[in-house]
């Protein structure tokens, strides 16, 4: 075999295009075998480019294209193994001949020499290793990925660098994703793997691939699964480390469906902050009233109780009604904030979670059904928490009210209502228009029509 790639290099640049062939099928052949030498190998490239660079390749047929593409990537190949083994760290056998940087640049050089959709498949693997070598969380440094893109940087142009950087995340996404998302499994709490998923996404924003399209669409459609498996922690964390400045980068025509999908996070998980500061001070900063003793004794006729022991359980009376007040007026004002953000998030222009336009494409039917379970989860949320902070602050006229916001032809969220989420909020509702009609029997006044008003007249 080595007498037969002589004889063919023998030939020079003047070889006939058969024997390059042959001589290709040989390099190749040599490269399929896991026991070839790297330096072979890495002969084997360096023959093949030199013909590629005296124009003999490109003259050639789809064969002789296709032998000088295997025979170059096994190098590739080889290289990318090697750099696998060690970790993404270079610190074992490639660190013995190139420094990790030395060899980024020299995948992105070989790889350049090859037809876009092979070269993205491979330089993609080399950024994959480097994305997990970062994000581990035992990672020492965590900038071999950006020393990745920046050397490929130097080799491709922003479109093929932004199809390495889009196939590198598809590539984490294929392996830590599940291939089928089941609603019932809830996930609370951040793993690992979510970290990764959510990390990954920056490659997206660094400089030299500058995807900012791509990286909207993916933050979305991670919301979306996040959003399915109720892991609002890593949902809300996903947002978080969103750079809202890349939005000033998208057309204002583009991403229309996406960007909306955005606010409608963002709606829902102000709202969520909202309600929580509600119920922390609702349930948690009452404050304790005196001992019935104490308040006996404050109420108690003259002389039936010490003097000293009846000043002393006034002013505690006192004190005690004091923090009422302040606690009835920060609820008031934390109650307001939360039923107006509430009603802000379920009554968003152009509906929660519901395409402002209509798209074409292939993976439209999986989003659509992706949005629908979302929607079936964020609106009763929104929905019970609203029915929840008016019912407890006895605001049983607003409480009522919200079945006509269910109700609306023109939000239509009594679609995004599973049965049995239906069902309860109108137990609920049920409820309050009874607590309604008893709080108007308390208030009415001696020998007034108990059923008499505005919100009777239709039951005339």
């Amino acid at each position: 075999s080595a007498r037969k790639v002589q004889a063919y290099l023998s030939l020079g640049r003047d070889i006939p295009e058969d024997a390059l062939s042959n001589l290709l099928s040989e390099m190749s052949m040599a490269g399929r075998s896991a026991e070839c030498s790297t330096w072979l190998l890495r002969m084997n490239a360096h023959i093949a480019l030199v013909y590629r660079l005296c124009g003999l390749i490109d003259q050639g047929n789809d064969l002789v294209v296709e032998l000088f593409e295997e025979t170059v990537r096994a190098y590739i190949v080889r290289l990318i193994k090697t750099f696998k083994d060690d970790g993404g760290e270079g610190q074992g056998k490639v660190a013995l001949e190139f420094s990790r940087q030395t060899l980024f640049e020299m995948i992105a050089r070989y790889s350049s020499q090859l037809r876009d959709p092979l070269a993205v498949e491979l330089c993609s693997e080399v950024l994959e290793i480097c994305l997990h070598s970062d994000l581990q969380p035992t990672a020492v440094e965590r900038d071999s990925r950006a020393q990745c893109v920046h050397k490929f940087s130097s080799c491709f142009e922003k479109d093929i660098l932004r199809r390495i950087a889009t196939a590198a995340v598809e590539r984490v996404w294929a392996n830590a994703l599940p291939k089928d998302v089941d609603v019932s499994q809830g996930s609370n709490g951040m793993k690992p793997k979510d970290e990764l998923l959510i990390g990954i996404l920056g490659i997206l924003n660094l400089p030299p691939v500058d995807n900012p399209k791509e990286l909207l669409c993916r933050t979305t459609r991670l919301a979306k699964l996040f959003g399915i498996v109720q892991n609002n922690l890593a949902a809300k964390r996903l947002l978080e480390v969103f750079p809202n400045d890349c939005l000033l980068r998208i057309g204002s025509e583009d991403c229309v469906n996406e960007r909306h999908e955005l606010e409608c996070w963002h709606a829902f998980f102000h709202a969520l902050s909202r309600h929580n500061e509600w119920r922390h001070h609702f349930y948690g900063n009452r404050p304790l009233p005196p001992a019935e003793s104490v308040r006996q004794a404050a109420v108690a006729a003259s002389g039936t109780v010490a003097y000293e022991a009846q000043a002393a359980a006034n002013v505690q009376m006192s004190a005690y009604l004091e923090l009422l007040e302040e606690y009835n007026r920060i609820g008031q004002r934390l109650r307001v904030i939360a039923v107006d953000a509430l009603n802000g998030a379920l009554m968003i222009p152009g509906g929660w979670m519901r395409d402002l336009h209509s798209a074409d494409s292939p993976d439209e039917e999986n989003r659509e059904q992706e949005l629908l379970v979302v929607r079936g989860i964020g609106v009763p949320t929104l929905v019970s928490l609203l029915q929840n902070i008016l019912d407890e602050s006895s605001s049983h006229s607003e409480a009522t009210q919200l079945v006509d916001l269910v109700a609306s032809e023109r939000l239509k969220l009594y679609e995004d209502f599973p049965k049995n989420e239906l069902k309860a909020f109108l137990t609920r509702a049920r409820i309050s228009f009874t607590n309604l009609a008893q709080s108007m029997a308390d208030q009415r006044k001696h020998g007034e029509e108990l059923y008499k008003g505005e919100i009777f007249q239709d039951l005339g």
